[in-house]
């Protein structure tokens, strides 16, 4: 029974063996078939891959996913006879742009075909879970003429263009401006030329004109230095005060400079000196009493005139107006007096002040009053009227004072000799040519009418006592009036 029961326990063990190999057998033929059929679907794939894009493959953003590279590089060249740019303005206004337009051309380079190279046909699986992208660049064609052509006769371009104005500085009334800048519309075609190359060959559709660059800018804004240079420069002549001290206030300030500025078109600030000349020229013919006519009113009462003489009020022209200019110029605010080469006592109709002597050869008589007293009085002789021994009239002033001084005559040219040698004990002269106060011993009288027929040579005879009293009274620039 043991035997039998050994003998059964075999069978099984070899029957379960036979049926392990069995199942051991259709495992192998099944790898053998699925590894025939991988092998084959693999190389199969890599055959298919031999002219094609992998899975997951972009150009320019295009899926060629399993297309060939003639088929890829055909389709972006084709893209050109259809492509459009749309041009959006800033006010919203759309224009378009095609291609056919400006026989537009391109056509991919090597970048697809380098691409293609790139993939190994043996590695297609790993696409299935890779992705590649490349951008290929595209050679540009296009005629030349008909885009800038175009470009030119765009409405953003030709239609209702308003050009750019710069700041500039004005002189408005008595002020200085700064009139602002405009930016305008105007745009700057060669640069849209260049922006909608660029965007045609992204293969863009759509443009915007909102930068600034290309738009046409003023030249100069009101930040520009130039324009605030010129500003503060014109500035600063119109904020000159020049308060003129001439016994009354004589102001020379922006509503008079204003009319004297200028600004050219380079930004230059100009004085026009000739207007500056003119009007100083009649402020001057104001201030002036050199050998001008005065009024008086003689001590006797009688109204007469009194025309020429030395003394009086005397602008230096030349360089007052050079001092002039530069108080313009560096916007100077001052009180002063003109600049004088000559001066009087006071400004008015009587320049010569309270204290001055007076002759009046109408009646040859002569005065001193002093500090608006008169101090001294006497009868003369003056020149004789014929001929040039006359006295000058005018307004003089006492040039030098000498005792005992031995006056000389002009030189008789039939002689050689002075036509007169006079000692004299005192001299006081008004004129550069030889006139003046002095005693003259040699008349028997004073006053009347002796000077019509024993006048002097031009000088002003005295008594011997009412010369000395007088020489006393005298100084130098004291002022003298001698009138009819």
């Amino acid at each position: 029974m043991t035997h039998i029961n050994e003998i059964a326990a075999g069978q099984a063990r070899l029957e379960k063996l036979k049926r392990s190999r069995k199942g051991m057998m259709m495992t192998i033929i099944v790898l053998l078939a699925l590894l025939i059929l991988l092998t084959s679907a693999y190389l199969g794939g890599t055959i298919y891959f031999s002219d094609r894009f992998f899975f997951n493959t972009e150009v320019n953003g295009i899926d060629f996913s399993r297309q060939r590279v003639d088929d890829a590089r055909a389709f972006i060249e084709s893209r050109a006879d259809d492509f459009y740019l749309t041009i959006i303005n800033v006010d919203g206004q759309t224009e378009r742009i095609s291609a056919s337009e400006i026989d537009f051309r391109f056509s991919a380079n090597e970048t697809i075909e380098d691409l293609f190279q790139a993939q190994n046909p043996f590695a297609w699986p790993l696409s299935l879970m890779n992705s590649q992208t490349a951008y290929a660049s595209v050679a540009l064609s296009f005629d030349e003429v008909l885009l800038n052509a175009r470009v030119s006769h765009l409405d953003v371009v030709t239609s209702g263009v308003t050009a750019p104005v710069s700041a500039h500085v004005a002189i408005e009334g008595t002020s200085v401006a700064i009139v602002p800048h405009q930016y305008g519309n105007m745009i700057k075609v060669d640069v849209l030329q260049e922006l909608l190359l660029a965007s045609i060959s992204n293969f863009e559709h759509e443009f915007r004109i909102d930068e600034a660059d290309i738009f046409v800018q003023p030249e100069f804004t009101t930040e520009s230095p130039v324009i605030v240079d010129t500003y503060d420069h014109a500035n600063r002549y119109l904020s000159a005060q020049i308060t003129y001290l001439v016994g009354t206030e004589v102001r020379l300030d922006r509503d008079m400079i204003a009319d004297w500025i200028a600004i050219d078109d380079y930004f230059n600030v100009h004085l026009d000196e000739e207007q500056v000349s003119t009007w100083l020229s009649e402020f001057i013919g104001t201030v002036n009493t050199h050998g001008t006519t005065r009024s008086l009113t003689t001590l006797l009462g009688r109204n007469v005139t009194v025309t020429g003489g030395y003394y009086g009020w005397r602008v230096d022209r030349d360089a007052e107006f050079e001092q002039l200019i530069e108080n313009i110029r560096n916007g100077d605010a001052i009180e002063r007096e003109p600049i004088y080469s000559q001066r009087a006592i006071s400004h008015g109709a009587h320049d010569w002040g309270d204290t001055f002597l007076q002759v009046d050869m109408g009646i040859q008589h002569m005065w001193a009053i002093i500090d608006g007293e008169i101090v001294f009085e006497s009868p003369v002789v003056t020149g004789l009227p014929e001929g040039r021994r006359g006295t000058p009239e005018g307004v003089y002033f006492i040039l030098e004072r000498e005792r005992d001084r031995t006056l000389i005559g002009a030189t008789d040219p039939t002689t050689g000799e002075p036509i007169y040698r006079t000692p004299v004990a005192y001299w006081m002269r008004t004129t550069w040519s030889g006139h003046g106060f002095h005693d003259a011993t040699w008349q028997t009288e004073f006053g009347g009418t002796r000077y019509q027929t024993h006048g002097s040579h031009g000088c002003t005879n005295l008594p011997l006592a009412a010369a000395s009293e007088l020489f006393d009274l005298t100084f130098i620039h004291m002022p003298v009036v001698v009138h009819y």
